[in-house]
This record gives structure tokens, sequence and C-alpha cells, in this order.
């Protein structure tokens, strides 16, 4: 498949349908793990040796209008605990 983003973007390589891997070229690398065309893209995210999870949903609120959102999903280490928990951006405790 060729890359659909315009130069000066990340190029993307891999098997890009489900199951498949892909690569941004200097950045992170995951599987597509659900694909939903038009509406949803899941993936994980591997960069740096950890994994996390990537939604992004498109909705059509209002005609000629589309939502776009983004859902990234990191495990994270709380202050003075040995205990991992997954956090999101839809919990509200991005700064």
């Amino acid at each position: 498949m060729p890359n659909a983003f315009p130069d000066g973007f990340c190029s993307i390589t891999g098997d890009l349908r489900l199951g498949g891997r892909y690569q941004l070229k200097g950045n992170a690398g995951g599987e597509i793990s659900r694909c939903e065309p038009p509406r949803l893209l899941a993936v994980t995210w591997e960069f740096g040796g950890e994994v996390s999870w990537l939604t992004v949903r498109l909705s059509e609120p209002a005609k000629a209008m589309t939502l776009l959102e983004l859902e990234h999903v990191a495990p994270t280490m709380n202050a003075g605990s040995n205990s991992g928990q997954e956090r999101s951006a839809s919990d509200g405790i991005w700064p």
C-alpha cells in the first residue's frame, strides 16, 4: 500500500491490514488490532520498549461535520507504589 501521508509527515511501512504490523519511520510501530473503515482504527503503539494502545474513531455528529476522537491508553506507575495502572486521555488526568 502506498504512503497516504503528505510529504514532510512520517512515512509508514508494513503490512497495513488487520493483524498486520506497521512502522512509522524514526518513530513508533505496532500491530493493527481493529479496523472498521471508515469509522475506527485501533493499534498498539510500541516505542522505546513500551507498549500502549491507540484508538481513533470518526463520526458525523452533524451534516458535513466529522468528529475525530483519539484515545491513547498507556500504563503508568503510581507514585510510591509498584502497581501499574492503565489510564487514558478520557479519564481526564492528562495535563
